[in-house]
């Protein structure tokens, strides 16, 4: 491992937002440290003093890659620290992949392996998290009309923005460093032969970093991979957000819905809301608003006519008497509240 101490706090992160976080107590006590992996029953961290392990406690439950930890001086954990952004699983939006996370770089390349569906996801996916986001377009050598692919990526929003790039280049590599500052954390997603690991080693190449500025269990593809550009910010790699964006499972949407269910009818205007004509029903205007699937409501309030297997009628049957006692318990509780 390389000398650590030439990084500064600031270089791995640290701002403003989470220097607000301390009391004077603990900016004389403790120290900051960047989680980067998670490993069995280890987490593993950076920080100005170098890198730090840790043995898993009960309070260190749901940390993440990216997550900011105050340490004391015999490398003990104190406390973590409120989280700046979070990048959420598509599968379960109350799973987090990573955090406190700048910008996501979603790289596709304009060939064969264009999807548009799966960068109009990740977008989403990004914005709903206040994550900046930047589509690269890599293969632009190769493309002999790369505007067909540009103008359907533009058309997903007018503010995105694009880097057609040709990923091998340094001039392409320079452009996006004006996403990679000092202390900005920037992620690459995308699929297959998309130019994600091309676009690493072009960035290292171009600010001339070295190896060892890069942290992680180099021989294993499951681990996180943290690089540290000279002179500018961090790269972030993962196996566990390279291909973000998958179609959920049935079963997945019924449960992601329940649990958004729930959340909305607390916001309902009435205690004894029945959420379906009621003014002010915090569930009716999401289904409007297009927040929330109708068609999966309705498939876990009654039998779904589309329904393709006895085991998966049961399923929903199941979540369907979950889903009626989760209504009624709020509704009781509201009303008791306004009595």
């Amino acid at each position: 491992m390389s000398d650590l101490k030439k990084f500064t706090a600031t270089q791995l992160g640290w701002s403003t937002f989470f220097n607000q976080q301390l009391s004077l107590e603990e900016m004389e006590s403790c120290f900051p440290a960047r989680v980067t992996n998670i490993v069995l029953n280890k987490i593993e961290c950076l920080c100005e003093q170098g890198d730090v392990s840790l043995s898993i406690e009960s309070e260190m439950d749901g940390l993440v890659a990216g997550d900011w930890l105050l340490l004391t001086e015999k490398n003990r954990f104190y406390r973590a620290l409120e989280r700046s952004t979070e990048l959420h699983s598509p599968s379960s939006l109350h799973k987090t992949l990573v955090a406190n996370l700048d910008t996501l770089f979603v790289v596709s390349s304009m060939n064969d392996g264009f999807d548009l569906a799966y960068i109009q996801e990740s977008v989403a996916l990004a914005k709903k998290s206040h994550i900046e986001v930047v589509v690269i377009l890599t293969h632009k050598d190769q493309c002999e009309d790369y505007y067909v692919y540009l103008d359907q990526v533009q058309a997903i929003r007018n503010d995105l923005v694009i880097e057609a790039i040709n990923s091998r280049e340094e001039s392409s590599a320079n452009r996006l460093l004006d996403w990679c500052g000092k202390g900005q954390m920037v992620a690459l997603i995308g699929k297959e032969n998309s130019g994600k690991s091309r676009i690493v080693k072009t960035l290292l190449s171009v600010t001339q970093t070295p190896d060892e500025n890069r942290f992680g269990n180099k021989g294993a593809q499951e681990s996180n991979q943290f690089y540290l550009l000279k002179e500018a910010g961090l790269i972030f790699e993962s196996a566990a957000i390279k291909v973000l964006c998958q179609t959920q499972t049935r079963e997945d949407q019924i449960q992601d819905t329940l649990l958004e269910v729930k959340r909305l009818a607390k916001e309902c205007r009435f205690a004894n809301c029945k959420h379906t004509v009621e003014p002010g029903c915090s569930i009716q205007s999401a289904i409007k608003l297009g927040l929330l699937d109708e068609s999966l409501l309705r498939a876990i309030q009654s039998d779904d006519k589309d329904v393709d297997s006895d085991a998966e009628k049961r399923a929903l049957d199941k979540k369907s008497d979950k889903l009626s006692k989760t209504l009624h318990s709020i509704s009781r509780k509201n009303k008791k509240e306004i009595e």
